[in-house]
């Protein structure tokens, strides 16, 4: 009897024990098969969490590239449809013509038709602007089909010069008088930029207040755009224009100090 008192205690505890463990054991069982299950949850059929993880990153990267191709697209300064011009002068070379090609202007009115032959290329227009005096003349010749605008001038000293600039487009045609030491007369043809006709940024194209140059202008002109400035007129008494030194203005000011 003394035997079964003293090993009643241990026998009690070595239930107690095995109740505990029991408990511990089952508790842990459970919350693994609920992690189990949300995890089955969240993944697709048939995909490891890891496979999930790895598609959600996709998607997201996917998501970001679509955001970002969705920019404005990129303004065209050289248009296509005005490279024939620009190629065909290029293949002459050194295009020299004729000294007397802009004596159609002499004598024109406003809403006259002509046609201006370069040799290599010709461009026909309406007269939109005539300034004729003893001293110096201005014309103004607006191409066909909104092409672009032909600008001729006679300074006092009877030195030609003109320019030919397309709409939209960043380049554009010099002509000036040949200077040759053997005393050839002529003009010379020469491709430029609207940025160098006009002293402007570059890349602007013409007309300077083109929305095309807005992102030229932007920053640099404050809350003057170019398109802001008004035209002196080319017909009647011309009224001196507004001068200021904001990058891109209307109006240039050259100085001439051949005499």
């Amino acid at each position: 009897m003394s035997v079964k008192k003293s090993l009643r205690p241990f026998l009690v505890l070595c239930s107690l024990a095995i109740l505990i463990a029991g408990a511990i054991y089952f508790s842990q069982s459970r919350q693994g098969s609920e992690r189990d299950s949300n995890t089955a949850s969240i993944c697709k059929e048939g995909e490891s969490p890891e496979e999930n993880v790895n598609e959600r990153i996709g998607g997201a990267e996917q998501e970001v590239g679509v955001a970002t191709t969705e920019t404005t697209p990129p303004v065209i300064r050289e248009k296509p449809g005005f490279d024939h011009y620009f190629k065909r002068v290029a293949s002459r070379g050194r295009l020299v013509i004729s000294d007397t090609t802009f004596d159609v202007f002499n004598g024109t009115t406003v809403g006259e038709r002509l046609t201006v032959d370069l040799d290599a290329v010709e461009f026909s227009g309406t007269v939109v602007g005539v300034k004729e005096a003893v001293v110096a003349s201005k014309y103004a010749l607006n191409l066909d089909d909104g092409q672009g605008r032909i600008l001729y001038s006679v300074d006092g000293n009877g030195k030609q010069a003109a320019q030919i600039a397309f709409n939209q487009d960043a380049r554009a045609f010099w002509v000036s008088e040949l200077e040759e030491l053997q005393g050839a007369r002529g003009l010379l043809v020469e491709q430029v930029t609207v940025s160098e006709l006009y002293c402007a940024p570059p890349g602007v194209v013409y007309p300077l207040s083109s929305p095309a140059n807005a992102d030229k202008f932007g920053s640099l002109a404050g809350s003057a755009s170019p398109g802001s400035k008004a035209l002196a007129p080319l017909v009647g008494p011309a009224a001196p224009p507004l001068l200021d030194s904001i990058p891109g203005a209307d109006y240039v000011l050259y100085c001439d100090f051949d005499g």
